[in-house]
């Protein structure tokens, strides 16, 4: 086994269903050495951290945390697919629900897979 990033399980306060932690794993579709691990890491609140391997998963980039809000609003569940060379990330996200815990967005995150450009930045809720 290889062990990407130490995960801090524990339940989201304030939400009132299971938050379990695991990652997302998803190989690109252009070039098969390149794996990406997508997660949930609860410290103080949970963000949604991506990680990147270029060697099949022999050794991992730094985490770079994909949701940008700074406050103590969730973001949780995260989904990772790669397609033509874009990596694609959705989530969900309290962000924009002050005080509450049970609205939530579906957010989406994508940028080229390939040359690594465009990394997690800005996102915005779908639809």
């Amino acid at each position: 086994p290889v062990t990407v990033s130490p995960l801090t399980a524990g339940q989201a306060s304030g939400v009132a269903f299971r938050t379990p932690t695991f990652a997302f794993v998803a190989t690109d579709d252009v070039n098969p050495n390149i794996v990406y691990v997508a997660y949930q890491q609860l410290a103080g609140d949970y963000d949604i951290h991506v990680r990147r391997s270029t060697d099949g998963g022999a050794t991992w980039e730094p985490a770079v945390r994909v949701n940008q809000d700074l406050g103590a609003r969730h973001q949780i569940w995260p989904t990772i697919e790669v397609s033509n060379g874009t990596l694609h990330v959705a989530w969900y996200d309290y962000s924009f629900y002050e005080g509450s815990m049970v609205d939530m967005d579906i957010f989406y995150k994508a940028w080229n897979a390939t040359t690594g450009t465009g990394r997690p930045g800005e996102h915005s809720p779908v639809g």
